[in-house]
């Protein structure tokens, strides 16, 4: 980004479009600099979307079954989105809940 500045300013300078002292040029960026520029800044914190999410920490007894039934949703959702290959679950595991 930096060279690229400096190449366009060095461009301008040889085509004789020199600024006159004292005056102050905005600097323009293409697109995709200005959009990575805003979400590396945080200037544009109303469109970047968050999710809420729950963790659900196993318990001594629990199964995917009581889980499930405490949170309202079936143990395959619950597979699906821990990506969990069996139904058993280990005390102290985490598990996240859509």
């Amino acid at each position: 980004m930096l060279s690229s500045g400096r190449a366009a300013r060095d461009a301008e300078v040889e085509r004789g479009d020199e600024v006159p002292a004292g005056v102050v040029q905005e600097e323009t960026y293409p697109a995709d600099d200005v959009e990575w520029k805003n979400l590396f800044l945080g200037t544009i914190v109303d469109q970047t979307p968050f999710r809420k999410v729950k963790l659900c920490i196993v318990q001594r007894e629990d199964t995917l079954d009581a889980i499930a039934d405490r949170y309202q949703l079936s143990t395959r959702e619950l597979q699906l989105y821990n990506r969990l290959s069996e139904q058993v679950v280990e005390e102290g595991q985490i598990l996240y809940i859509p």
